[in-house]
This record gives C-alpha cells, sequence and structure tokens, in this order.
C-alpha cells in the first residue's frame, strides 16, 4: 500500500506538496521526518532510486528539478511505485502549465524562486485521486499498467535488436563494397603495356 507522497524543490528539499494521512502516530511522523531528510540530500540529477528504512520502501524520482517521493509498505511493488510517480510527475507538470503558462516558461527557475513550503497544496486532491487509483498493487487495472510497461520495453528492445541487426548487415555491405573498390582500384592502377 502506498502511504505519504512528497513534492519537493530538488535543490534543497523545500516542500511543494505533501499528501496527508489521517492516522497520526509516532512512526508516520517519524517517516515523514525520515523522507524530508532524504529529499534535502537527494541532489538534482534526473533518477529513480529506493531506500527500505524500517519496513517501508522510500522511492523516489528526480525529474527537472523536482524530487517525487512516496512511501510504500516493502511489498508494494517497486515498478507499479515508479509508475505512479511518473504519473504524478506529469499532473504535476500540467500543474506548473496551468499556473505558470506555456510560452517558453522555464519552470525550473520558477520553481527556484518559490520562497514558502506548500506552494502547490491544492495539488494535493489530485495526488489523492492517483494514490487511490494505485492503492491495490493488485487490483486488475494496476496489473495491466505493469504489463503495458513490460510490453512498451520489450518493443523498445525489439526495435534496438532489429536496428543491431541492421547495422551488422550494413556493416557488411560496406565491407564487400569496400573490397570491390579496392580490388576495381588495383585494377586501374596495374600498368598497360603496349606491344
Amino acid at each position: 500500500m502506498l502511504k505519504n507522497t512528497f513534492i519537493s524543490r530538488a535543490s534543497d528539499g523545500l516542500i511543494l506538496c505533501e499528501t496527508y494521512d489521517s492516522v497520526t502516530d509516532t512512526q508516520v511522523e517519524r517517516l515523514k521526518q525520515k523522507s524530508k531528510e532524504l529529499m534535502k540530500k537527494i541532489g538534482n540529477v534526473n533518477q529513480l532510486s529506493t531506500a527500505n528504512i524500517d519496513d517501508h520502501c522510500f522511492h523516489t524520482m528526480v525529474q527537472d528539478g523536482i524530487v517525487y517521493l512516496v512511501i510504500a509498505e516493502k511489498n508494494y511493488p517497486q515498478k507499479l511505485a515508479f509508475l505512479y510517480l511518473s504519473e504524478i510527475n506529469d499532473a504535476f507538470q500540467d500543474e506548473l502549465r496551468n499556473t505558470y503558462g506555456t510560452s517558453g516558461v522555464d519552470y525550473n527557475s520558477k520553481i527556484e524562486t518559490i520562497e514558502n513550503s506548500y506552494s502547490f497544496l491544492k495539488f494535493e486532491k489530485v495526488i489523492a485521486k492517483k494514490r487511490k487509483d494505485f492503492r491495490d498493487s493488485n487490483a486488475t487495472e494496476n496489473i495491466n499498467k505493469l504489463n503495458q510497461e513490460l510490453l512498451d520495453v520489450s518493443k523498445i528492445m525489439s526495435e534496438n535488436f532489429e536496428m543491431i541487426l541492421n547495422r551488422g548487415g550494413n556493416l557488411g555491405k560496406i565491407s564487400q563494397m569496400s573490397t570491390e573498390l579496392k580490388d576495381s582500384s588495383s585494377k586501374v592502377n596495374q600498368p598497360h603495356f603496349n606491344a
């Protein structure tokens, strides 16, 4: 099951949005504190990563200067957690376009000028809806999402394999043409004797 989700600025960990759970126990508060510490240290390089703390996994995705983090139970599928974060990223990019416009706007520079935490608190509703969609990892829709992801990866790998095979064939043709050109060149360069 997915727990809290955070969106923060990658440069300093400033929280832009956070989901809230109705449960307020010491473990949840400790996990939230660990999340905030992790987001401050994660850096600005686009990446996916997972950290295990106690009986939870902290899945993070850094994209375009923004950190997306979700706390999940250890048995929640990692690929599904990253798919969830990817959908949160897509929705947040839409939110940035709605907030700042679309014509030539550098959203990263806009994010860097934000001074107050929780500037996108209203986005919590979007996250809550997505989290509800991904809550049950065994739901048919989520299994279909994972299968589609696997099909997409398989298709890309097949295309890459075909390109490699074609490149090998093209190299063979180039080698053959080179040999023929060398043979033709040597015939042209042979001295001709007139008797």
